[in-house]
This record gives structure tokens, C-alpha cells and sequence, in this order.
């Protein structure tokens, strides 16, 4: 029993990863069709390489982090592709919620 929870834990973990790269395709392909002009195919290639690989680690992060807070698959996978939609900002945002969360005492007080 527990090492098939472990392969169910590990698909969802690549599914949480794909969803969020996804979602940074989806953020990538938006921005390019916004532009005027298209930059080279090399450009949007490693544009689009480097952030996927970003975002599928925000989703990947905002997934585990909302499996703390509900066990609904269906948020988990929400969370996953709009995480990775945000890509950096996500990441960011995470920071900033970790650093306020374990803030120690400060120096002044």
C-alpha cells in the first residue's frame, strides 16, 4: 500500500510540474502575441525553455504548498498551472510569505 502511494505522489508531482510549465508556455505565448514584433525563433525558443522550466518549479511549489491547506486534487491542480502562470512573481510571493511566517525576533526589538 505505501509504495503505491508513493508512485501516486510522484505522478502527481510531474503532473503539478507539466501543469505549471504549461502555464508558463500559456504566459509566454500571450506575451508574444502582444508584440508588434516577433523576436528570432533562437530568442523564443530559450525564452520559452527558461520559462517553462521556472514556472513548472512555481507550480510545483504552489501545488505542495496547497496540499497543506486542502486535500481537493482539483485545487492542488488549479494551483499548479496558475503558479505557473505567474512563474517568478510566484516565487516572490512565496518568499515573501515564508519570510513573514518564520520572521525571528528583530534587532530593534
Amino acid at each position: 500500500m505505501e509504495h503505491k502511494m508513493h508512485n501516486f505522489e510522484s505522478i502527481a508531482a510531474l503532473v503539478w510540474v507539466a501543469l505549471g510549465s504549461a502555464g508558463g508556455a500559456a504566459k509566454v505565448f500571450t506575451q508574444l502575441l502582444a508584440m508588434e514584433k516577433l523576436p528570432t525563433k533562437a530568442t523564443i525558443f530559450w525564452l520559452l525553455a527558461a520559462n517553462m522550466f521556472v514556472s513548472g518549479f512555481a507550480g510545483l511549489l504552489g501545488a505542495i504548498l496547497a496540499t497543506n491547506f486542502t486535500a481537493d486534487d482539483n485545487i492542488h491542480v488549479a494551483v499548479a498551472g496558475i503558479t505557473g502562470y505567474m512563474g517568478v512573481a510566484a516565487l516572490d510571493f512565496f518568499s515573501l510569505w515564508l519570510k513573514n511566517k518564520f520572521k525571528g525576533p528583530t534587532q530593534n526589538g
